[in-house]
């Protein structure tokens, strides 16, 4: 089980940004979930279902595509120590 098979496009935040990959042109786009969301065919797919029905948006292009979670990069530093 990978954790595409395991979350809905519902189940996401409809603020989460996703990334999109081409396996193809390595071409690279980013698109909110609530976007996603609107789609009535889309809603209720695994993400690893959105994954196999994506296709790339590049021109002549159309190759498969890798769905990754992006987030805002604020990490924080491990605090606690080993014992």
């Amino acid at each position: 089980m990978n954790w595409k098979r395991e979350l809905q496009l519902n189940d996401i935040e409809p603020e989460q940004v996703l990334e999109f990959t081409c396996k193809t042109c390595a071409s690279v786009y980013l698109q909110r979930a609530s976007e996603l969301q609107k789609q009535n065919e889309l809603r209720f797919l695994w993400l690893d279902e959105v994954e196999k029905s994506a296709k790339c948006r590049q021109r002549q292009c159309y190759g498969n595509i890798k769905i990754a979670m992006s987030h805002d990069s604020k990490d924080s530093g491990f605090v606690a120590g080993l014992a």
